[in-house]
């Protein structure tokens, strides 16, 4: 069965309810106390070597019976938790990690999952490590397409990771992991034979992995690893002596389970060198742009990214086809270089290329700052037209909030800026314009009551704009009541998350304002879902891939498949159960009645979700 395009469907639903990436089971928890199952990971071998010496820790006793006690020395204060799995279970002997300014403090979860330590007041990023489980964070989407890099393969973004404010003791800090899917493959030539040192690319739309394991390179035989959350995945490989794979392999990875992936590089053509200014001192970071289509080079509106500059001015870029190629380099806050063709053929290598950025006046120039007049350092700056002839482009101010737009079309265009928590501001302008000056709309506060929760939830907040980048927080819930501050102001989608139940709404912040939600995040009623899938003609269908979703952006990606009688049975507390193969689809909603068991048909007779069967009476209902 076409699994993967079921799955890709199912996400383009839960896009348009605004949640997709955020699905990760609808298991509902079970209140502290119930026999939860407890699950035992595997630590990492350097993180099992250092057990021992965490026990010993001064002030932390570890006793039996899933109890963790800890003196916590003056000026300090503590944090207890536990680590779970999506379904609420305690995960055992995995590393929790508190990363800030000061470093690093970690223990170890003892068998029922509980951790606690001591730290001091400020700021975290909060995440696990393990073999078997992974913790998981939204990023911003890259704004240059780049090659995979070896320096981060297996190197944690603790900016991916969860942020936790501690003021004060808390306690029901958890955590919530994904079990890891691994992708295991092999890197090989033409001929056949192993590629050691390639560096290989998981790539998808959803959640990345803090530890920065979606990223690997290959051993003396070829051989690599990587550890991802459930998902669609494009691999990606490159090493220095090839260009990359003709074809980008997609596969579908499953939680617990092993994808497995053979990729085969190729010569390709290799461009090599360096971007200067004028006189010759090396450029800074930004983009190579690549001219596509036939129009003449001077049109700017055919030029698009295609690679990065580093820090320093190198570039590598690197194709797999064989046609004449022109490219451009254009750093940012810079304007670009003149272009250049290449004749790109298979085997083909272009050293010592050197790009020199030409020399013009800014079309655009102002500055970026905080509602409280502080540059907003390094803040990305996107610019759309909105009369013809005008061309998109994105620039980033300096540290002192300083930005330039150069090779810009005349015309009037809508000038976006969005920050973390600095908020967003928004201005039409009409170019060439000088002394455009920017301010940020700020920050306000988010408070809340929450029901079927005591102790925290989890945020993701969305941040203002496309193309903003988000956060996730950990917040403290005492009596029902919680708090969010430094949220940009602005209008955004927020994703509560606790004890396995996944909620959205859509808040308006006002700067120095506190906005206000109600959330219920009772655990939803696991049900088990029977049924039967049939064809337009009404014959059963073998082999179908059968999944559910609900409509508050929640989601399975575990499926069942059906029998040679159409048949299918899966647990779920979501509200539309899917049907996908080859291409066809069906979808029903369940009913709302509180039964454990409900009997349903889906036929397979759409291409898209438009339509929905509307919950009807079960063909079956036992209580």
């Amino acid at each position: 069965p076409t699994r993967r395009r079921l799955l890709v469907a199912a996400a383009l639903w839960l896009t348009v309810l605004g949640g997709w990436w955020w699905s990760r089971g609808d298991d509902a928890a079970r209140p502290r106390g119930d026999d939860r199952p407890t699950r035992r990971a595997q630590l990492p071998q350097a993180a099992r070597q250092q057990l021992d010496a965490l026990r010993r820790l001064p002030g932390l006793a570890w006793r039996g019976g899933g109890t963790v006690d800890l003196d916590v020395p003056a000026g300090m204060l503590r944090v207890a938790g536990h680590v779970q799995d999506r379904k609420g279970g305690g995960v055992a002997e995995v590393e929790v990690v508190f990363a800030g300014d000061a470093g690093e403090a970690s223990v170890v979860t003892d068998a029922s999952g509980a951790y606690a330590l001591a730290v001091s007041a400020g700021d975290y990023r909060v995440f696990v490590r393990s073999d078997d489980v992974i913790s998981v964070g939204a990023g911003e989407a890259d704004r240059l397409p780049g090659l995979p890099d070896a320096m981060v393969s297996g190197v944690p973004d603790v900016a991916l990771a969860t942020r936790l404010a501690i003021a004060a003791d808390r306690d029901h800090v958890d955590l919530q992991v994904e079990p890891a899917g691994r992708v295991r493959g092999r890197v090989i030539d033409r001929q056949g034979r192993p590629i050691a040192g390639a560096v290989v690319r998981a790539m998808s739309g959803g959640p990345r992995p803090v530890l920065g394991t979606d990223v690997g390179e290959s051993d003396g035989d070829g051989q690599f690893e990587l550890r991802v959350p459930a998902g669609l995945y494009a691999l990606d490989a490159t090493h220095d002596r090839y260009a990359g794979t003709t074809e980008r392999a997609e596969l579908m990875v499953e939680a617990k389970q092993v994808a497995s992936a053979e990729l085969t590089l190729v010569g390709g053509c290799i461009l090599t060198g360096r971007v200067v200014a004028r006189g010759g001192q090396p450029a800074g970071d930004g983009a190579i742009e690549r001219h596509w289509g036939h129009g003449a080079v001077t049109d700017q509106a055919r030029f698009a990214p295609a690679g990065r500059i580093e820090s320093d001015g190198s570039f590598r870029w690197v194709t797999t086809e064989e046609e004449e190629v022109t490219l451009r380099a254009w750093p940012w806050k810079s304007p670009p270089s003149p272009a250049k063709t290449f004749a790109c053929r298979e085997g083909a290598r272009f050293d010592n290329i050197v790009f020199e950025l030409g020399s013009m006046a800014p079309d655009v120039d102002g500055t970026i700052r905080n509602a409280d007049g502080s540059p907003a350092a390094f803040a990305f700056i996107d610019l759309g037209a909105l009369s013809e002839g005008g061309i998109g482009q994105q620039e980033r101010a300096d540290a002192d909030g300083r930005w330039n737009v150069y090779n810009m079309p005349a015309g009037e265009y809508e000038v976006t800026v969005s920050t973390e928590d600095g908020g967003i501001v928004t201005r039409t302008i009409q170019v060439p314009a000088r002394g455009v000056d920017l301010t940020l709309s700020g920050s306000g506060s988010i408070e809340g009551t929450a029901v079927g929760v005591e102790g925290s939830l989890t945020a993701r907040l969305t941040g203002c704009a496309h193309r903003g980048r988000g956060r996730t927080e950990l917040v403290e819930v005492r009596g029902g009541r919680f708090r969010i501050d430094r949220v940009s102001a602005c209008e955004q989608t927020v994703f509560f998350e606790a004890g396995g139940r996944r909620v959205h709404q859509y808040v308006e912040v006002a700067a120095g304002q506190v906005a206000r939600v109600e959330l219920d995040l009772t655990p939803l009623r696991e049900k088990t879902v029977v049924g039967v899938v049939l064809a337009g003609d009404g014959t059963p269908v073998a082999g179908a891939a059968v999944g559910a979703i609900s409509d508050d952006g929640e989601g399975e990606t575990e499926y069942v498949s059906t029998d040679s009688r159409g048949r299918f049975e899966l647990r779920t507390t979501g509200s539309t159960v899917v049907a996908n193969l080859d291409g066809a689809f069906g979808a029903t909603r369940l009913g709302a009645a509180d039964v454990d068991r409900e009997e349903v048909t889906i036929h397979l007779e759409r291409e898209h979700f438009d339509d929905i069967d509307q919950p009807s009476e079960p063909d079956e209902v036992i209580e």
